[in-house]
């Protein structure tokens, strides 16, 4: 019987655990002499100790009502055993529970799992009960929590909270095995991404006085993050460095990937989170403009030798510097993204150091952008060729763009 979940009903002076065969209330170890149950009531129990010996029953009580019960068919199919009890005593008593049930003059429905135990021997009627209970509660209950609040983490979110009733705010976790905590930075774009600026927030909690123990916390919107709303929340971030609106000091800055993000991304947003190579934000920066040299960047891509140098990225036009090394020449390749601008390539002897060279290269696009590129032109550097992009309808540009640009990568 250990272990069991009961209901005591009590009418008038008589307990019944069995519908066959009631206890009187002396049989008990409730401190209610002279007094008898005004109306119905019952109390959902669990047992700690059947002692056959002494035909007794021993239970803790979860739940104090008022009103008629019917015993449910498990409890009816302990009836041989609940028929040989004549004692039934309780581990602890909730004062408060017990005067309720007793008068009967409104429906209680009194959650209580006790700390503090009656003791008792065997043998004997020495009961004790303790009418300085402990109490525990569930709640329930759904509220709505700006994004901006939440704390991202490694595994889920953490938001702090206020429940009805209780005094104190409380950390509440979500969990969401794709969350990491570098999304903290960039959680304004999950807003996007999602349609929404607020989260709605699902609580179970067990609260014992003031403190509260989370049993479940759930929100919809956070269940739905998944590696298709982080791909999308990557493209936002990237569409984001690109809508960016940088300085005159900046036009004129190549940039590696961590520095483009960091010129231009959320403050604190680590682009590792994303990307692990160069060529992949390339790849997502053509994926959300409408790219006119998509097959030319695509080419320039795999030409590109990313163990001598990293990709450079320029703003304002959105454009990009390859190294593409010749058995004679090395040869850095501006191409832009989406404009009709022609393909710049400068030529240098391997002889030359290759920080040297970008260094020349860097200051040749400083003078394009602040002088614009008839200037740059008119310096007739014999280390240099432009390309023109044939747009014409019907010539496919890439192909003869292509045959141009691998008659000079030598």
């Amino acid at each position: 019987m250990k272990g069991k979940e009961l209901n005591v009903r009590f009418i008038a002076e008589k307990v019944y655990v069995t519908d066959r065969k009631p206890l009187a209330l002396k049989h008990t170890n409730l401190q209610v002499s002279g007094k008898s149950f005004k109306s119905p009531a019952y109390w959902a129990v669990r047992v700690l100790a059947h002692i056959p010996e002494e035909k007794r029953l021993h239970v803790e009580v979860l739940s104090y009502n008022v009103g008629p019960c019917d015993f449910s068919s498990q409890q009816l199919s302990y009836s041989s055993v609940l028929e040989e009890i004549e004692r039934l005593t309780f581990r602890s008593i909730d004062t408060n529970g017990l005067l309720n049930t007793l008068n009967g003059t409104r429906s209680v429905s009194i959650s209580s799992k006790s700390m503090l135990g009656s003791s008792y021997r065997r043998g004997d009627l020495d009961y004790r009960t303790e009418s300085n209970t402990t109490f525990k509660r569930i709640i329930k209950e759904n509220f709505f929590v700006p994004i901006k609040n939440l704390r991202f983490k490694q595994g889920g979110v953490l938001f702090e909270g206020k429940l009805k009733g209780i005094k104190k705010k409380h950390e509440f976790e979500i969990r969401n095995n794709e969350i990491i905590e570098e999304f903290d930075a960039i959680k304004n774009y999950f807003a996007n991404v999602l349609k929404t600026k607020k989260v709605e927030v699902f609580v179970t909690a067990e609260v014992l006085y003031d403190a509260v123990t989370p049993i479940e916390v759930t929100s919809p919107e956070i269940g739905k993050i998944d590696r298709n709303v982080i791909e999308d929340v990557k493209l936002e971030t990237v569409k984001a460095t690109i809508k960016w609106n940088p300085s005159a000091s900046d036009n004129s800055t190549l940039f590696t990937m961590d520095e483009f993000f960091e010129a231009f991304g959320e403050e604190n947003f680590q682009p590792s989170v994303f990307y692990k190579k160069d060529k992949d934000l390339l790849e997502d920066l053509v994926k959300v403009t409408e790219s006119k040299h998509y097959k030319h960047l695509s080419y320039l891509s795999r030409k590109h030798d990313s163990g001598s140098m990293r990709l450079r990225f320029s703003h304002k036009p959105l454009s990009f510097i390859f190294l593409i090394r010749g058995m004679k020449h090395d040869h850095f390749v501006w191409e832009t993204l989406d404009t009709e601008e022609a393909t710049y390539i400068w030529h240098f002897p391997k002889s030359k150091l290759l920080r040297s060279a970008f260094d020349e290269v860097e200051g040749a696009i400083k003078i394009i952008k602040a002088s614009g590129k008839t200037s740059f032109l008119g310096l007739n550097n014999e280390l240099f060729t432009r390309i023109n992009h044939n747009y014409k309808e019907g010539v496919d540009g890439f192909v003869e763009w292509k045959n141009k640009l691998e008659d000079i990568l030598i």
